[in-house]
């Protein structure tokens, strides 16, 4: 049930742009676009869907953040201990923690806002002067959002250590099962 009240607003929004036939290929034709007929519609709608990217964007990068303010500082009391206790080792791992975490805040910004950047640039400079896209920068805009949906399990597998844990025990077990496999491939041609 909750699936349908999620999809239901996107879905009555773009839905109702194929109703009424105001839906057409981008100029990159890469994906059918709502709403580019010249009416009133079209001006509330260049408004109303970079809201539907913004928003939830703008909410999972704060919570993210929130994440990684709370990781920091939980952190930076292991600092102020290890250094009461004088173990370099755990120092070492709490700076290797923290540069850790300031990567992956770091790739959370740039997958959650910069990457939807140009098509938010792309929409507003269409309702402020009336914009045209280029094939190459429609592409372009398309190619970072669908980018960033893609990259988007790693980040939330990072920051989860159990998940961390099993992603990395993937990439070795592949790794090994790749090697194993190359050196099978040369050994039967020798």
């Amino acid at each position: 049930m909750a699936y349908f009240l999620i999809i239901l607003p996107p879905s009555i929004l773009f839905g109702y742009s194929f109703v009424i036939g105001d839906a057409n290929p981008g100029v990159s034709y890469l994906y059918c676009s709502p709403y580019l007929k010249p009416s009133e519609l079209t001006s509330i709608m260049t408004i109303v869907i970079p809201l539907l990217y913004l928003v939830p964007c703008w909410i999972t990068t704060f919570c993210y953040f929130e994440v990684g303010r709370r990781a920091n500082k939980n952190l930076n009391i292991m600092k102020q201990d290890a250094i009461n206790n004088n173990n370099q080792i755990l120092l070492k791992s709490i700076k290797l923690q923290k540069r850790k975490l300031i990567i992956q805040l770091i790739m959370v910004f740039i997958l959650f806002n910069v990457d939807f950047m140009l098509a938010y640039i792309g929409w507003i400079l269409r309702f402020a002067i009336g914009f045209k896209r280029t094939p190459i920068f429609d592409a372009c805009a398309f190619e970072a959002i669908i980018s960033s949906f893609m990259v988007n399990p790693i980040i939330t597998i990072t920051f989860q250590p159990e998940l961390n844990y099993e992603l990395n025990l993937i990439i070795v077990k592949s790794r090994a099962r790749l090697a194993k496999f190359i050196y099978s491939l040369i050994s039967t041609r020798n």
